[in-house]
């Protein structure tokens, strides 16, 4: 295993982690439980673990795929500028549940604007994490972002064509 088969696997687990989260959170809300509660809010703490995690291990891959032909760099640096907020929302989240699990805390009077704040980080941070996964998902593959490759070119496939050889004209046609 590399380091960019690391990032990918771990840049997933934010993602998937805050949406599991949400929808803890939100069937706590339908149906309080405690324990439901704090899974939810565990979640979250994992989910800004691994987004550190995901953060710390971009350059390793950075490095490996930056090399490859048909890897521009312009589409690692817009995924590497979305990664800092995303990091960022989603460690805010994550500091904020952890702070929301201290039984003190959550039975406070803090407890109401902590939850806020994890709503709307939680919220933000989704975004920015699916938005930068969608970035990432772009530097290598060029399906995502609607682009011809060098390589469909060089052997003649077209995007508009359905990838099929040769050019888009129908052979049938003997007019």
């Amino acid at each position: 295993m590399n380091a960019a088969h690391v990032h990918i696997i771990v840049t997933h687990i934010p993602l998937i982690g805050l949406i599991v989260s949400f929808v803890l959170l939100g069937y706590h809300a339908w149906r309080p439980n405690p324990d439901i509660r704090r899974l939810a809010l565990l979640g979250f703490v994992v989910s800004g673990l691994f987004a550190l995690a995901a953060d710390l291990s971009g350059e390793g891959a950075e490095e490996m795929v930056e090399r490859l032909s048909g890897v521009m760099e312009a589409a690692i640096d817009r995924h590497e500028d979305a990664a800092g907020f995303a990091l960022t929302s989603t460690m805010v989240t994550g500091v904020t549940a952890l702070l929301l699990l201290v039984p003190a805390l959550a039975a406070g009077r803090l407890a109401r604007p902590l939850l806020v704040v994890l709503l709307i980080a939680g919220v933000v941070g989704l975004g920015a994490v699916g938005y930068t996964a969608n970035l990432g998902g772009k530097i290598r593959h060029t399906e995502i972002a609607g682009a011809q490759t060098a390589g469909a070119a060089a052997v003649g496939l077209s995007s508009d064509n359905g990838g099929k050889r040769g050019d888009s004209h129908d052979d049938d046609d003997d007019d």
